[in-house]
């Protein structure tokens, strides 16, 4: 009974982090008592930032716009966010070694939505939680999803000191071979839910959980009620391919997306199989006297 408490809680935590995320367009578009707001703001707190990618404005202002651009309130909020990026070591994750981890905890930032933000794609179902924490490495998984978030939030601060009017990255989790959610997947759910709110606000322009266990769905269908008109809009939630594919593909174009999320890339090349015969009577040339079909 605790654990089904517990993971219930973990659930609705992923749910309502999404409540803060922002439409892209939102992101660009100040008025000018949020303008002088974000200018507030940026003046107490550049003098207190250890890392130059940290000042920059957009990353600043959405730690405002969670907070209705209540400059104390977001204040308060983007210190005791300096102070976890202090007490987690961030200024170095990116440099840090997970090249053990990469093969039992896949996720990759490769590929673009139609908008031409990044995909951050995780294969949620392939992380073993339970090894992990058999194994007492649970924490540094915990560290390695920091890392994951990191590199995806200068993924896009990349893209728009390239010039793009990029904000966010979009980002689907599989969560296929994951029939149960034990205790320490719930663990999991709740460091994720947690950081990502505190530490991450309006970083996903969309987060989509396809091929879900039986256990993440009805809750998440039961939580839906509770939650905010944008939080519903933007958060999805799918077990069965024939509802997440059309999903995705209006998301995301084919060629962007591996097969197991309803694309075409880096999927297998199709060949033609079938038989040659030489034409005696024209020496030179070849037939298809019985063709097999392609593939794969």
């Amino acid at each position: 009974m605790f654990k089904t408490i517990v993971l219930l809680s973990c659930l609705a935590t992923v749910a309502m982090v999404t409540s803060t995320k922002l439409r892209t367009e939102d992101h660009t578009r100040l008025t000018g008592e949020q303008r002088a707001a974000l200018d507030e703001l940026m003046r107490r707190v550049l003098p207190k930032i250890k890392e130059d990618w940290v000042k920059d404005e957009l990353y600043i202002l959405k730690f405002l716009r969670a907070k209705n651009f209540n400059v104390d309130d977001a204040e308060l909020y983007f210190l005791a966010h300096l102070s976890w990026r202090d007490d987690n070591r961030m200024r170095s994750i990116l440099t840090e070694d997970f090249s053990d981890m990469k093969k039992d905890y896949p996720y990759k930032l490769d590929g673009y939505d139609k908008q031409g933000r990044p995909l951050l794609i995780t294969d949620f179902g392939e992380w073993d939680l339970d090894r992990a924490a058999e194994r007492g490495e649970i924490d540094r998984v915990l560290r390695y999803y920091d890392r994951m978030l990191e590199e995806a939030e200068q993924k896009v601060l990349d893209l728009q000191h390239q010039g793009k009017n990029i904000t966010q990255f979009t980002w689907l989790m599989n969560q296929d071979n994951k029939a149960t959610v034990s205790f320490a997947i719930a663990r999991c759910y709740w460091h994720s839910a947690n950081t990502y709110e505190k530490q991450h606000p309006g970083a996903s322009s969309r987060v989509v959980f396809i091929n879900s266990p039986s256990l993440f769905s009805p809750a998440m269908s039961a939580m839906r009620p509770l939650l905010s008109q944008e939080t519903n809009d933007i958060f999805d939630n799918y077990g069965d391919e024939k509802e997440w594919k059309p999903i995705l593909l209006d998301l995301v174009d084919p060629e962007q997306l591996p097969p197991s999320y309803g694309g075409t890339k880096g999927g297998k090349p199709k060949v033609l199989v079938g038989t040659f015969q030489g034409d005696m009577n024209k020496p030179g040339t070849w037939s298809w006297p019985k063709l097999f079909g392609f593939r794969q």
